[in-house]
């Protein structure tokens, strides 16, 4: 299979981005700059940057080694991915434990290559051809991407997590662009399952929009939340929860799980101050275990 070798050394070191050094049959090294694991820039001293590209998609490939570094967008060459891709797209949207923000990761590659002109355009096509052969629900539509914004807003959210006013681009290749220049929830967890869900229409983790009660039972403490494992037991699995008022995040808590079937997120008056919540907030939740 095209590439297996070069994938096998990624997927077995959990290697997303940096430089691949690779052995050919022949003895020709080559060199490729791997950024979440798409390869976006190949060379070598010997080889011409066609015949690289009939190696490795020939998986002419006798040994491989990996050196993680930061990939800066100007290193990408965009005729690299056309040609790559295909082959690497089964091995990229593998589904595993990584793959949502491995996918976030490369749909902020389309942004850069949508301003690439011609050769980003036809990498562009190339990259969302192989996204909509495993992911049906995929869309850059921006008829699409308003609706499940607006979905998740009016479930999830308070406000509006863009500038008002501004209308997302008729042109497919430009919606990643658009979106992640101009969102406004800070970096975490919520922003990616949020990013994940208008571009796929769908959750990869659980989110949950309850109400924020005080906690006044006995064994109350400080910095530990506690809900119903019957009533968020999609979650409860997890230790801490990251709160968000709006498109705010709040902070994170401990949890305490208890038995008893009530809806709502206990915590205490000393973490509602903390956090600048009142009793009675409604507020989105997302899980994580550290």
């Amino acid at each position: 299979m095209a590439l297996e070798k070069l994938y096998s050394v990624i997927k077995k070191r959990c290697f997303a981005e940096g430089n691949a050094y690779i052995i050919t049959e022949g003895k020709h090294l080559i060199e490729a700059l791997i950024y979440s694991e798409v390869i976006v820039n190949v060379k070598s001293r010997t080889l011409s940057h066609e015949q690289i590209i009939e190696s490795l998609i020939a998986n002419d490939i006798k040994e491989v080694n990996a050196s993680p570094a930061e990939v800066k967008f100007d290193d990408i060459q965009p005729a690299t991915i056309e040609k790559t891709f295909p082959a690497a797209a089964p091995f990229i949207l593998s589904l595993d434990d990584a793959v949502a923000q491995r996918i976030l990761s490369i749909l902020r590659l389309l942004g850069y290559l949508a301003k690439s002109g011609p050769e980003g355009y036809a990498a562009c096509d190339i990259v969302v051809e192989e996204m909509l052969k495993n992911y049906p629900s995929f869309s850059l539509e921006s008829a699409t991407i308003k609706k499940r914004i607006d979905d998740f807003s009016n479930e999830f959210l308070i406000a509006y997590p863009f500038h008002n006013g501004e209308e997302l681009p008729s042109e497919r290749r430009f919606v990643p662009g658009w979106i992640f220049s101009r969102i406004m929830i800070p970096d975490s967890l919520f922003k990616e399952i949020f990013l994940y869900f208008i571009f796929f229409g769908d959750l990869f983790q659980p989110v949950f929009k309850t109400i924020v009660k005080k906690e006044t039972g006995f064994g109350a403490k400080v910095g530990v939340a506690r809900m119903s494992r019957v009533i968020y037991s999609a979650a409860c699995s997890a230790n801490t929860v990251s709160i968000f008022k709006g498109a705010v995040k709040a902070g994170d808590l401990q949890i305490n799980c208890h038995s008893e079937k009530k809806t709502g997120i206990l915590m205490t008056q000393s973490d509602m101050d903390k956090l600048n919540i009142k009793d009675g907030d409604t507020v989105s939740l997302t899980f994580r275990t550290k």
